[in-house]
């Protein structure tokens, strides 16, 4: 049976840690990147929380007895570790408030989830800052007969303005995948292309970014490395998922969905895991894995962003019109 003073403890303590939270994520928001839209919104809600747990419950506090106040914290490596750590800390304590003003007022647990939703929304558009696209291809050198066609779906691509591509070229030496990269730059300059693997290779570029997956770099060495290029991870489980958020990757891949031609072998996930990983973050998914234009809007609705395509529009019979029924679908998640 809890007692009201130690309900006053918990709300006390996680009032604190949200308007603290709240007022960092404000002033990262105002002095480091000049973005007075979200930091209007964030000030808001700090306002909001002060007024509504506007209570004297200050006499409940105990630091001498809390267990918790010589908790180590880890050191920043990057500024947005600054960010990202506080919009953890507010989104938690808003939940500890929703639940303990339960045993207060109703009224007022119902006030803070509303806010918590809100919180939300803010926080999806601060950490998805990178201008990805619903649309991401998956351009393996083993689905394609040739460079020539290669090109020639790239070319598709950019007509029908899907820019993130992925190149993916497990057999290739570093200097041959460099070279071909080089070459896709100069050939398709507004393609977004991003590097499997090989991180050297996307630095080397000054690629638009890097994919890695569990076997190579870890994901907060790459972060670091790449620095404010785009960075994704692939996630097979939700270790994989953890050590991503740790690392603030820009979109996770998440799969593999459906079976797959790219990679046969690989371990098959399904929707269900997709939703899963859907209720655990709000970082940009992208799901990958046998997805074509038949199975694409099940993907979305079960919550992926975007969707990362290789066979299905490598093989596809028509790839014309196999983008553009992908891109019809991708629109219609947008309305």
């Amino acid at each position: 049976m809890f007692f009201k003073t130690e309900i006053d403890r918990v709300i006390d303590a996680n009032r604190n840690r949200c308007i603290e939270g709240l007022r960092v994520v404000e002033d990262y928001l105002r002095f480091i990147r000049n973005d007075s839209i979200n930091a209007s919104a964030i000030r808001d809600i700090r306002h909001e929380i002060s007024k509504i747990l506007d209570f004297d419950i200050v006499g409940a506090r105990d630091v001498n007895s809390d267990i918790g106040k010589n908790n180590l914290h880890n050191s920043y490596t990057r500024i947005d570790q600054v960010l990202r750590a506080n919009l953890s800390r507010t989104k938690e304590s808003l939940r500890v408030l929703e639940e303990f003003t339960r045993y207060i007022d109703t009224s007022i647990s119902d006030r803070i989830m509303n806010i918590r939703f809100r919180f939300y929304e803010v926080e999806k558009r601060l950490l998805s800052n990178k201008d990805l696209e619903k649309i991401y291809i998956l351009a393996d050198v083993g689905l394609v007969e040739s460079e020539s066609d290669l090109f020639d779906g790239l070319k598709i691509l950019l007509d029908n303005n899907v820019r993130i591509v992925q190149l993916r070229a497990k057999k290739f030496s570093t200097k041959k995948l460099y070279e071909l990269g080089l070459k896709i730059i100069e050939f398709f300059p507004h393609l977004k292309l991003i590097i499997n693997d090989k991180v050297e290779v996307a630095l080397a570029l000054k690629s638009y970014g890097v994919h890695v997956g569990e076997d190579e770099l870890p994901f907060d060495v790459v972060r670091d490395l790449m620095r404010n290029n785009v960075v994704g991870a692939t996630v097979h489980n939700v270790e994989d998922l953890r050590l991503s958020q740790i690392a603030g990757v820009d979109y996770i891949g998440v799969g593999a969905i459906y079976p797959s031609t790219t990679k046969p072998d690989c371990q098959l996930n399904g929707i269900e895991f997709l939703k899963k990983i859907r209720a655990l973050t709000t970082t940009f998914i992208y799901a990958i894995g046998g997805i074509n234009s038949k199975n694409a809007k099940e993907v979305f609705n079960a919550g992926a962003d975007g969707i990362c395509v290789g066979s299905g529009f490598w093989h596809a019979k028509d790839r014309i019109e196999e983008i553009k029924r992908l891109i019809h679908i991708s629109s219609e998640e947008e309305n």
